[in-house]
């Protein structure tokens, strides 16, 4: 009975390795496909990498990336069927927001959202939105926190501090734009 016992318990081990092992390969060729197409859009479009963001949705993977060499901004997302790739150059990028749960607020030049905000309140939805002057590509939001159930803003200071650190890029960005406009 005992022998039994273990040989059941062996053949469930093993059927688990063999799914796990299959469910790995899966994940792993599926990274390597992003990564493929990401790097191809990033090489065909003479892109040269500043700072990156990844963006994941649910049929999708996505990159923003701020490329200060070619001053440009670029959102690539690549899905099974297809790739798209927009660039705008820094002139097109005219406003970084504050995305805090549904309502979206201009930030400052020198902003600190610890100044604003309080640390204990609760937060479901935090993160940025980036607006474009391009009718087919308006706005893209990138969330940091997105939650179904509220957090502190003081327990998340890495949240935060990447949304900090983002608006600052995109507040240069900005500014960047305004000199080439006004030329």
């Amino acid at each position: 009975m005992f022998v039994l016992f273990i040989i059941i318990i062996l053949i469930i081990a093993a059927l688990i390795s063999i799914f796990g092992s299959k469910s790995a390969n899966k994940k792993e060729k599926e990274k390597t496909f992003y990564n493929q197409k990401f790097d191809e859009a990033i090489k065909n479009n003479n892109i040269q990498i500043a700072k990156f963001i990844d963006l994941n949705f649910s049929d999708s993977k996505a990159k923003f990336i701020v490329d200060e060499q070619n001053k440009k901004c670029c959102y690539i997302n690549v899905s099974k069927e297809a790739t798209t790739t927009k660039l705008f150059d820094f002139k097109d990028v005219y406003k970084v927001e504050l995305i805090k749960d549904s309502k979206v607020k201009l930030v400052e030049s020198q902003f600190s959202i610890f100044d604003t905000y309080n640390k204990k309140e609760y937060v479901k939805k935090f993160g940025l939105r980036i607006s474009f002057n391009d009718l087919s590509f308006t706005h893209l939001d990138i969330l940091f926190l997105n939650s179904l159930t509220g957090q502190t803003l003081f327990g998340l200071n890495h949240v935060v501090e990447s949304t900090n650190s983002w608006i600052q890029i995109m507040n240069i960005v900005i500014e960047r734009g305004k000199e080439e406009r006004a030329c």
